[in-house]
């Protein structure tokens, strides 16, 4: 990302959408994560509730 060095309303205005974007990556990051989490798990919870 590209920030002007001129500290005014549209400077403020893209640091605060900069954290937004870091905040949404961060977010999106973690629910790939998780989901690629439960679907590695998913055969491992079937047969542990088989052999209950």
């Amino acid at each position: 990302m590209v920030r002007c060095a001129g500290a005014g309303t549209r400077g403020t205005v893209m640091t605060v959408l900069d954290v937004l974007m870091n905040i949404a990556a961060v977010i999106g990051g973690v629910v790939l994560f998780l989901m690629l989490l439960t679907i590695a798990a998913l055969p491992l919870l079937q047969e542990w509730g088989e052999q209950r």
